[in-house]
């Protein structure tokens, strides 16, 4: 799936836009995701490209990381979230990622303007085997 808009860093002195990033990649998350939630409990492996617009950015090089932990905020919100829940309501962005076991971050090309930044996400998952031990 394909998140549009400019892709914010962690490390914003504007929360509202952060929060609005953060919706905005939730939603598309959800919308893909269709109705259920999936389970937190199983292990995922994500994939994320980015491709920035540099104008957005001012020009400047970019530290990758400060730009991931929000995808992921609103990937585990979008994956996670009930059926009920719409993502641009979200206030706290609190779900779970733990089981999140590989992430790979790709920077793709500049996106040659500011209307095609974005970060395009890939989502595996399996299901969580649960071993329990028989009570002698």
């Amino acid at each position: 799936m394909e998140v549009r808009g400019t892709i914010v860093n962690a490390f914003t002195d504007d929360t509202s836009k952060l929060k609005g990033w953060k919706r905005t990649v939730a939603s598309t998350v959800k919308n893909v995701r269709g109705g259920a939630s999936w389970n937190p409990d199983d292990t995922y492996a994500i994939t994320l490209e980015f491709r920035f617009h540099p104008g957005n950015h001012g020009n400047q090089p970019l530290v990758m990381k400060n730009f991931v932990e929000p995808v992921i905020a609103g990937l585990a919100a979008g994956l996670f979230c009930s059926k009920h829940i719409d993502p641009r309501d979200i206030e706290r962005f609190g779900f779970d990622n733990s089981n999140i076991v590989t992430l790979l971050i790709h920077c793709g090309r500049d996106a040659p303007n500011k209307d095609q930044e974005g970060v395009r996400v890939f989502v595996s998952s399996a299901w969580h085997w649960r071993v329990r031990s028989k009570s002698s």
